[in-house]
C-alpha cells in the first residue's frame, strides 16, 4: 500500500468506514497496467449476464456454460482485433470477482458497490451480500474476496456485473476462445453509449498499435463521461460516477491526461470544469512533482472563487490536493503566491485555509505579505487567520507574536481550537495598517 507523508499542518480526511472483515490491497486501478495486459480493449454492454441465472448455493469452479459467462456487445474497439461487431464477446464469470456492478438505469453506466464477503473462518455465512449504503470508491476497489469463498453459500445479490452495465472492458484471451477479465477487482471503466454522445449509431472494428494510443483513447472515454454532466446526467449520479473516474487516473502519466482534458477545462458548465480540474491534479502521481502543476487550477480559479451548489465534493478534494502541496514550500521563492491570493476570496472556507498555508510557505516571494496581511488577518475563520499571523511572523522575524500552536480543548474536539488572545490579532493588524505591505 502505498503511503504518501505530508506536512502535519494538513488536515487529515475522515477515516472510511470499514464494512465487515475485509483485507485492503491498491486502492486504485492501474489503468496503464491493465491496457498493456490486454489483448482487446472494448466499450459495449453486457447483453447477458450470468446474474441472470438463478443464485446457485455452490457456486461452479469453472465456467462451463453459457450460464457462467457475460455476453458483452461491442459498439467498437480500442485495442485489438474483431472480425465483427454484431456477434458478443464471451467473457468468463471469474471466481475472485470482489465488486456487484449495478447498471445505471437513465445512462448504463456502471455504479460499482462492495460485495460483502462472508468471515474466512464461517464458511456456512449467509448474511446480506450486498451492502445497501453505497460506499466510497476506495473502498469499492480495494477489497479482496477470501481464498475460499467459491465454496461459500451466498444469499442475495452476487458479486458481477448486471446486465445492461456500459461502459469500457479491459480482456486477455483464454485458449478456450474466450475472454476474462485483466483485473476482475476493475472489471469496467465508465463510458457513454454511441447515442449519449452523438457518434454513428454503428463504428467498424479497429486494430490500433500501440498501448500509448490505447490509453490515449480510454482517457478520451473517460474525459467524455466527465463532460457529460449537463446533457446525460443528474447531479447525484454526476456526483458519484466523477468521484469513481478521478481514481482511475491516478496511474495514469499527465503527459496522456493533459492534453485531453485541459482544454475541456477552460469552458462549459462549472461542474463538468472542476471534476476534469482534479482528474488532471490526481494524475499529477502518487509523488508530487515540483513545482506542482498549478495552471492545470488556473482555469477554474473563478469557480473555486465562487463554487456553486451542488459542487461541495469535489471543491473539498481540490482543497485537500491544494493543502497536500504545502510541504513543498519551505521560504520558498517563485511560489504560487498570486494564485493562492485569488483563492483567499473563495467562499468555500476549505480553499481558503489551503491557499494561507501555501502562501505560509512562500515567504520569500513578493506579494506574501500582502496577501496575509490584508486577507488572511481579516479572514472570518479563526484557522485562516491563525496561519496568515503565523506567517507573518515568520516573514518579518517577530516571533514574540507568533500565535501560539493550536491545540485539542476537549476530549470531543474533532478538530484543534484556532482561536488565541486578542493581542497577536491586535498587533498584526496594526502592523499591517502602518507598514502597507508588499
Amino acid at each position: 500500500m502505498l503511503i504518501c507523508l505530508f506536512a502535519l499542518s494538513i488536515r487529515p480526511s475522515p477515516a472510511p468506514p470499514i464494512m465487515g472483515p475485509v483485507a485492503f490491497a491498491g486502492a486504485y486501478p492501474n489503468v496503464p497496467t491493465m491496457v498493456k495486459n490486454s489483448g482487446l480493449i472494448l466499450i459495449g454492454k453486457v447483453v447477458h449476464s450470468p446474474l441472470e441465472a438463478p443464485i446457485k448455493t455452490q457456486p461452479a469452479k469453472k465456467a462451463t456454460s453459457n450460464d457462467s459467462q457475460y455476453a458483452i456487445q461491442a459498439e467498437r474497439v480500442i485495442k485489438g482485433q474483431l472480425s465483427s461487431l454484431a456477434a458478443p464477446v464471451a467473457v468468463s464469470q471469474p471466481l475472485d470477482i470482489v465488486v456487484c456492478v449495478r447498471s445505471d438505469p437513465s445512462t448504463g453506466l456502471p455504479v460499482r458497490k462492495i460485495w460483502e464477503d462472508a468471515p474466512p473462518d464461517d464458511p456456512g455465512y449467509a448474511g446480506p451480500a450486498l451492502t445497501e449504503e453505497r460506499i466510497p470508491p476506495r473502498l469499492t476497489k480495494s477489497i479482496k474476496a477470501s481464498a475460499n469463498s467459491s465454496k461459500r453459500k451466498h444469499s442475495g445479490t452476487r458479486p458481477g456485473l448486471e446486465k445492461n452495465v456500459h461502459g469500457i472492458f479491459f480482456l486477455k484471451k483464454l485458449s478456450s476462445g474466450s475472454y476474462e477479465f485483466v483485473d476482475p477487482g476493475h472489471p469496467v471503466l465508465p463510458a457513454l453509449g454511441l447515442g449519449t454522445t452523438g457518434q454513428p449509431g454503428s463504428r467498424p472494428a479497429q486494430s490500433l498499435t500501440g498501448d500509448e494510443s490505447s490509453l490515449r483513447q480510454t482517457v478520451d472515454e473517460l474525459a467524455q463521461v466527465l463532460s457529460s454532466y449537463s446533457a446525460a446526467l443528474d447531479a447525484a449520479h454526476h456526483e458519484s460516477i466523477c468521484d469513481e473516474i478521478v481514481d482511475d487516473f491516478y496511474q495514469i502519466p499527465k503527459q496522456i491526461t493533459f492534453p485531453v482534458l485541459r482544454p475541456l477545462s477552460k469552458s462549459g458548465d462549472p461542474h463538468k470544469r472542476l471534476w476534469i480540474t482534479m482528474c488532471m491534479l490526481t494524475s499529477d502521481g502518487p509523488y508530487p512533482s515540483f513545482p506542482p502543476p498549478w495552471e492545470s487550477i488556473e482555469p477554474v480559479t473563478d469557480v473555486l472563487v465562487s463554487p456553486p451548489a451542488n459542487t461541495n465534493l469535489v471543491v473539498e478534494k481540490i482543497a485537500h490536493w491544494i493543502d497536500s502541496r504545502n510541504h513543498l514550500y519551505g521560504k520558498a521563492e517563485g511560489g504560487p503566491v498570486p494564485l493562492m491570493g485569488e483563492l483567499l476570496r473563495s467562499s468555500n472556507v476549505a480553499i481558503r485555509r489551503a491557499a494561507a498555508r501555501i502562501v505560509r510557505g512562500c515567504t520569500g516571494t513578493e506579494g506574501a505579505q500582502k496577501s496575509l496581511a490584508t486577507q488572511g488577518l481579516n479572514d472570518n475563520d479563526a484557522e485562516v487567520r491563525w496561519t496568515s499571523m503565523s506567517g507573518l511572523a515568520e516573514i518579518t522575524g517577530r516571533k514574540d507574536y507568533c500565535p501560539p500552536e493550536p491545540k485539542y480543548l476537549h476530549e470531543t474536539d474533532t478538530e484543534p481550537q484556532y482561536d488565541v488572545p486578542a493581542k497577536y490579532l491586535d498587533f498584526w493588524r496594526t502592523w499591517a495598517a502602518k507598514n502597507n505591505p508588499q
